[in-house]
């Protein structure tokens, strides 16, 4: 298997052991269909997934975030109205039990949505709660919880915090930090990063959030560790990728943006990914593929390649809803929706 470590900015090292290593691939939750899609890397136009995890039979119950420890070959399911995250190995299909399973709890998470894994610190973020009927908030596991597990840490909403609810988590092992993509009501989304320690009560270290940013319809957060930024996808006034120095804060402008009529990007553009193997970005364009654009790419620039799904296609106009998010960024369209997408 593989075990891959950032050392530093630029550095990644890759650890292989007998078992050989794990192949790149490309994973897409499909919500309503309760399934898990699987593509080679390589994958381009007319592309069909080499397995399909779920479906009749399977544990899960509405498939939204994503996360791979490539370690141990494993790759974890948020299982929104299960109330739990099922972990599978990496190559399971069909409907596979789960290795285990990290189950929700009043005394813990509900309704999760969004995963972050922690390869250095060996720990799993997970992002939960309606921000309706139940309060969103994000916790903290140890990698290999399993049953009603009481968190390594917890950050719960504190009045307003957390506003409409977590639509995005991603860590960055490196720095410390965990960010946090969160829905506001006046469709003013923001990021709000905390130090990776923190719990209930402490503040932010910082907030990235205004008009200028351009994130107001943000679905999702991600961060390139090679070029030290954040990568948020949004989709309310136009849909774009917006790129950030790792330490932006307030209302500032992005270093850059990938948005106009060439990217193919349309409404419901999710949340990103990055290869850094490749140097590549990939979203969900809005439902109907994925696309790739080159890490270093701004304006109004074509997709490096697509994935459409061949005969079985990504296909089904997304609508994007507040309790959803494509990996884990909600929209809701039936069993031919694309949901979310996570790169390893």
């Amino acid at each position: 298997m593989t075990r891959s470590v950032q050392l530093g900015l630029g550095v990644l090292l890759v650890i292989l052991t007998a078992a050989g290593p794990v192949e790149a691939e490309i994973f897409v939750s499909r919500s309503q269909a309760n399934e898990v899609w699987v593509y080679r890397d390589e994958a381009d136009l007319g592309a069909e997934p080499i397995r399909v995890l779920g479906g009749p039979g399977s544990v899960l119950d509405e498939p939204w975030g994503l996360a791979v420890d490539p370690g141990r070959g494993e790759l974890y399911v948020a299982s929104r109205f299960a109330d739990a995250v099922h972990v599978f190995s990496w190559n399971a299909a069909g409907p596979a039990a789960p290795l285990r399973t990290l189950a929700g709890h009043v005394s813990t998470f509900r309704q999760p949505s969004t995963l972050a894994f922690d390869a250095v610190h060996d720990e799993l973020i997970v992002g939960a709660g309606d921000g309706v009927n139940i309060n969103p908030a994000f916790y903290v596991f140890s990698a290999t919880a399993s049953g009603v597990a009481t968190p390594l840490r917890r950050y719960e909403n504190a009045g307003t915090l957390f506003d409409d609810g977590i639509l995005d988590v991603e860590v960055d092992p490196l720095h410390g930090e965990i960010f946090v993509l969160v829905a506001a009501q006046d469709t003013n989304n923001h990021v709000l990063t905390f130090d990776r320690l923190a719990e209930s009560g402490d503040a932010p270290l910082r907030m990235l959030a205004g008009g200028a940013t351009g994130i107001a319809g943000a679905r999702g957060v991600v961060l390139d560790a090679v070029a030290d930024e954040l990568i948020v996808g949004t989709d309310l006034d136009d849909d774009a990728l917006r790129f950030f120095p790792r330490a932006a804060s307030g209302n500032v402008a992005p270093s850059r943006s990938i948005l106009g009529p060439t990217t193919q990007l349309g409404p419901s553009t999710g949340r990103p990914a990055v290869r850094p193997a490749t140097r590549e970005v990939l979203v969900i364009d809005g439902g109907s593929s994925l696309v790739t654009f080159a890490a270093d790419a701004m304006g109004d620039v074509a997709p490096v390649r697509t994935v459409s799904g061949g005969a079985m296609p990504l296909s089904g106009a997304l609508d994007a809803l507040f309790d959803g998010r494509l990996f884990g960024d909600g929209f809701e369209t039936g069993d031919t929706s694309a949901w979310s997408l996570v790169v390893q």
